[in-house]
């Protein structure tokens, strides 16, 4: 069965001869279907009309790294384990907690049995 031909759960088969934006043609059998598709019944779908130019860029935010100082600590705070600040730079708040996660378990300031971190980030204005 040629790979541009579907089955439907009735049992009908379907392919999109004129592509993608027009509807799809219906069929009994396959075999309908892959003659239609070897004799070319189905219209090429017109070409696209290249652009004039260039196209400006959507305006957005620009990517600027920022510092971000991240406090970390126990959910349920301890006199053994106070918490600890990082200086992250990254490029959004949540990318900087993601980083600092990674920072913590990568220097194990803190261990799987002193229970839940909580992280907060804020940024530091230059």
């Amino acid at each position: 069965m040629h790979p541009a031909i579907g089955q439907l759960s009735n049992g009908q088969f379907y392919a999109y001869l004129n592509g993608y934006q027009a509807e799809p043609t219906y069929a009994a059998s396959a075999a309908e279907l892959e003659r239609k598709l070897h004799d070319g019944a189905g219209a090429q779908p017109a070409p696209v009309a290249a652009a004039a130019g260039p196209q400006p860029c959507r305006p957005g935010r620009s990517r600027v790294l920022r510092a971000y100082v991240i406090d970390v600590s126990l959910k349920h705070p301890s006199a053994t384990h106070p918490g600890c600040s990082l200086t992250i730079d990254a490029y959004d708040q949540k990318q900087a907690i993601s980083l600092a996660r990674q920072q913590v378990h990568r220097e194990a300031l803190y261990d799987r049995h002193d229970g839940p971190l909580i992280y907060t980030a804020r940024r530091v204005d230059d």
